[in-house]
């Protein structure tokens, strides 16, 4: 006779996990925060690409932007095609960055006057989930802490930790542009600005040899995207620029790029070439006056002769370049420099005055003659 009775599953059921959400402490309240490592690597590109940007954007060219991202970092699907978002994600997106990080982030919708173009945008310029901002006291108390669990840790730990401290009190030393507050009794320019956005983060991609990819405006009419791997920062004249081994373009491998024309900017996994080892800043920029360089190496020999204390003086401290000499002649001097020809150099003569004279090379006085006769004529 059968046995009726419902046969027993003897195995052990396991319950089973529970996703646990981590949490984000913002200022005195603790909110969890639901994602995954997908989610918040999203937030983290959105928050880079509109503290970045006074304008905004919309949130179709967000969506474009995010799966040109998530396609450079190899995201995909279990199937194996690129992985993508719509533009309800991204709305969500912003959504969950603005309830889970305010007040520090408030995004401000505008409409443009001409077009009537909805864009999205921070309310404040320098707003990121970075800016994390400690009290002087609070800075003072972490400082303590640490130093009395020094011999309990590695240095390196130490030195990591101690840090990250400093940089939560002063999240940006070079630059004042993320500072969420700027001082009325501190000017600071538009393109200033627009430096700074980039410039902590390029120094660590330097550093740490990572390749990034940017987006650059040159024309100012539309956006061209590089490879590259960072090798260096220049400033001239109050303006940041960038020298980047170009990743797909070898006829001209070193290029450089002006940081406020930089639009959005973020790490590829592209390997750093072993090729710029032999890359040395110093040499690149021996004969420039600015940020001026030539493949072909070619320089002139230049010698102006200097009629004035306040320019003799100034460039016996700051040397235009390496190759830089001033012999005294009296109440006179002698500059002598080798540079490429450029347009640099006819702006550095003219910014001497009258009182400078150009000795040689020919072709560099016929040159300025030229340039200043079409000045005169504006004024005749």
């Amino acid at each position: 006779m059968k046995n009726t009775e419902p046969r027993k599953n003897n195995k052990i059921k396991t319950p089973r996990k529970q996703k646990t959400e981590p949490d984000i402490l913002v200022g005195d309240r603790e909110k969890s925060v639901k994602g995954n490592k997908e989610q918040f690597r999203r937030w983290l590109f959105i928050d880079k690409l509109l503290s970045g940007n006074n304008k905004g954007y919309q949130v179709k060219d967000i969506t474009k932007k995010v799966n040109e991202f998530l396609a450079s970092e190899g995201i995909s699907k279990r199937n194996g095609k690129a992985k993508t978002v719509s533009e309800r994600t991204i709305y969500d997106d912003l959504k969950s960055i603005e309830s889970i990080f305010s007040p520090k982030i408030q995004f401000e919708r505008v409409k443009d006057e001409f077009d009537n173009i909805g864009f999205i945008r921070y309310a404040e310029t320098g707003m990121s989930i970075f800016n994390v901002n400690i009290s002087e006291e609070e800075y003072t108390r972490l400082k303590f802490i640490l130093q009395q669990s020094r011999a309990l840790i590695l240095p390196e730990i130490f030195e990591e930790t101690e840090g990250l401290i400093d940089r939560l009190y002063n999240p940006s030393p070079l630059s004042i542009s993320k500072q969420r507050f700027i001082p009325r009794n501190i000017i600071q320019t538009q393109r200033n600005e627009s430096d700074g956005v980039w410039l902590n983060e390029l120094i660590q991609h330097i550093t740490n040899k990572h390749c990034i990819s940017i987006e650059y405006n040159k024309s100012g009419l539309s956006n061209i995207r590089y490879k590259l791997a960072p090798l260096g920062l220049k400033e001239y004249r109050g303006k940041w620029y960038l020298i980047g081994h170009d990743l797909e373009n070898f006829t001209k491998d070193q290029k450089i790029f002006r940081l406020s024309r930089i639009q959005n900017m973020y790490r590829i996994k592209d390997a750093f070439p072993s090729i710029t080892a032999y890359f040395d800043l110093q040499d690149y920029f021996k004969y420039s006056i600015g940020i001026h360089h030539e493949l072909s190496g070619k320089t002139i020999h230049v010698s102006v002769l200097l009629k004035n204390e306040f320019w003799i003086e100034e460039l016996s401290l700051f040397k235009i370049n390496e190759t830089q000499s001033i012999t005294l002649l009296g109440k006179e001097a002698l500059l002598e420099f080798e540079t490429y020809d450029s347009y640099e150099l006819i702006e550095f003569i003219i910014s001497l005055g009258a009182t400078a004279e150009v000795k040689s090379p020919k072709k560099l006085r016929d040159d300025l003659a030229l340039h200043l006769e079409g000045i005169r004529k504006n004024y005749i």
